[in-house]
């Protein structure tokens, strides 16, 4: 059983898995049907990168490549390999499995390069900054069936509607569009082969369905080597350029292809019949690029797709993909033990249907509908209008002398698309553009948390999810204050606090949130008066807490090696004096 050439582990076939309402999927119903003729009913759980099957309790599972069995797992060597334990008839606590086993944060890594690496953005923030009014991009819609299927019978108004329309309270690609960008972006979508405007038609490919599913015991038509292997790339690459082959006669000469003039088509959009099935790789909503071979229509290259599924398929999940072509990362990790990094309230995290607005940040320096970030460098009152208008939108304020920073933005959660976000407020975020994306390296192997961006929430440190649906700050729900002894607190990306203030944060009711920020004095050290701290002199313990203010400026005396607990992250002195006051900003 433990050889590993007896499985080829569904971890790494079970790509492209997105959820109905969001990029990341969990816990979703999935039937799989074992040799002996046992339906189970089990789960997935993952992304368009990467995804697994488990049971109701989190028990991993995969299947057994020697006999067909999907059987419970144990990780051995760093592959997640079969056991003997059958769901449905074993026990897996009893038989001294764990939950939520999972492949090492580095070798989920490795998957997921494959698809960053080779495709990056064609449209990026200086095509929409160097353009004056609106950027009108054609998306062009390709039906695709597979040999052992017949055509579509949905009507064409529901891709109409769903790309197309517009109106007020209409969910659609293209009003999503306008609305997160400012009226700066108008996305019109054609479909081809052309039909008549009700009945569709598809170009219709030489292979069956199971030819773009992982070579399993039950698939012996499918790809050999995993999510990253050349097969898997070649095959998925010839699906794309034999289908456009078949419609590039169609595509009118005059329809602008390529708004930013950089010689790539700006975004073609497959949609492929079916649903997900069993086994989730090719055939999952993901954005890729046609990077193995050079072809072109009406002079322009074939590089930037997205695939969607005819019954996998909504505004939210287009909408996410859609986003990714402007180079924008996923804002979520993909090992579940770890941190949720935003949560429901980004389209590039947990998409909704309809879906909600990106955060400023990823606007700015992805997207280019937000032309700058304003910065707060002095003490003062601030206010913010949401983020659904155009100006006024969000603030940053730079942190501890480091590249991160601190970014403001104002979340209401009303309107077709932001109406279904957890809650209203202040939202502040930690920004940290070290980073692409959020990773899934542990926060103990790196030094820190590897976030580009991340949500303050109550409960949240490095090593604590805490609750992102509680992320927003106003008046109304008794959340008025962030620094570093709150609850949730500042700290940075290695977990060390941020010597800043936001207090008098007032309520969510619209149309404008308004704080205060108070700069804190770098060094500081806070005293909590009532504790009755232990005598100053060679004390072996500081707690700093900032309750009060001190009037006085008091010396303290260190020995060597001695720690000073400075709310919540610690501080190794080397012996000496260390001068410590209290400021205006934590009483």
């Amino acid at each position: 059983m433990n050889a590993l050439l007896k499985i080829i582990s569904l971890t790494l076939t079970l790509t492209f898995y997105l959820n109905l309402q969001a990029a990341y999927l969990t816990d979703v119903p999935v039937k799989v049907t074992q040799p002996d003729g046992i339906v189970l009913n089990i789960f997935a759980t993952g992304d368009e990168f990467y995804s697994w099957l488990h049971d109701e309790n989190g028990y991993t599972i995969v299947q057994d490549q020697t006999n067909g069995f999907y059987c419970y797992a144990e990780l051995i060597d760093d592959q997640l390999m079969p056991t003997n334990f059958l769901p449905g008839a074993d026990d897996p606590q009893i038989s001294g499995l764990a939950p939520d086993i999972n492949l090492p944060p580095e070798i989920l890594e490795q998957n997921i390069d494959i698809f960053t690496e080779n495709v990056p953005a064609s449209i990026t923030r200086e095509d929409f900054v160097n353009v004056q009014g609106q950027v009108q991009i054609n998306n062009i819609v390709v039906y695709i069936r597979f040999a052992d299927q017949e055509e579509f019978t949905k009507d064409q108004s529901i891709y109409t509607d769903m790309f197309n329309k517009t109106g007020e309270n209409v969910n659609s690609v293209a009003n999503y569009f306008k609305e997160s960008s400012y009226n700066k972006l108008d996305i019109n979508s054609t479909f081809y082969p052309a039909n008549d405007g009700n009945i569709i038609l598809s170009y219709q490919d030489s292979h069956d369905r199971s030819y773009y599913k992982p070579l399993t015991f039950t698939n012996s038509n499918g790809y050999a080597g995993g999510n990253d292997s050349a097969e898997r790339i070649k095959r998925e690459h010839e699906l794309v350029s034999n289908a456009m082959k078949f419609v590039k006669a169609e595509i009118p000469a005059d329809l602008n292809i390529d708004f930013n003039n950089d010689n790539i088509i700006d975004n073609i959009s497959f949609i492929l019949k079916g649903d997900e099935g069993e086994f989730r790789e090719i055939l999952w909503p993901h954005r890729f690029a046609l990077y193995t071979s050079f072809e072109y229509i009406n002079g322009k290259r074939i590089y930037d797709y997205i695939f969607l599924l005819e019954n996998r398929n909504d505004t939210g999940i287009a909408c996410h993909e859609i986003t990714h072509v402007f180079g924008a990362p996923d804002l979520y990790h993909r090992y579940r033990a770890f941190s949720i990094p935003v949560g429901r309230w980004d389209v590039m995290a947990n998409n909704n249907n309809p879906p909600q607005h990106t955060n400023a940040y990823i606007k700015y320096r992805y997207c280019g509908w937000i032309d700058n970030i304003p910065e707060i460098t002095t003490n003062g009152t601030y206010s913010l209008n949401p983020l659904t208008m155009a100006t006024n939108n969000c603030y940053k304020i730079p942190l501890n002398n480091t590249n991160e920073y601190l970014l403001f933005e104002f979340r209401l959660n009303i309107g077709i698309f932001e109406s279904q976000l957890p809650d209203r407020g202040l939202l502040i975020y930690r920004i940290n553009e070290n980073y692409w994306g959020n990773f899934i390296v542990k926060p103990e192997n790196s030094g820190g948390i590897n976030d580009e961006v991340y949500i303050f929430r109550p409960g949240g440190s490095i090593y604590r999810k805490g609750d992102y649906k509680k992320a927003n700050f106003s008046a109304n729900h008794n959340r008025k204050e962030f620094s570093n002894t709150t609850d949730p607190f500042c700290f940075i990306s290695n977990g060390s606090t941020c010597e800043v203030a936001i207090k008098n944060i007032t309520a969510a009711t619209g149309p404008r949130i308004s704080f205060t920020v108070d700069f804190c004095d770098t060094g500081d050290i806070y005293y909590d008066n009532t504790s009755k701290i232990p005598p100053l002199t060679n004390a072996p313990n500081i707690t700093a807490t900032g309750q009060v203010i001190l009037e006085a400026v008091d010396t303290i005396t260190f020995e060597a090696n001695e720690q000073i607990e400075l709310n919540g992250g610690f501080e190794v002195k080397n012996g000496g004096v260390f001068t410590a006051k209290t400021v205006e900003c934590n009483e």
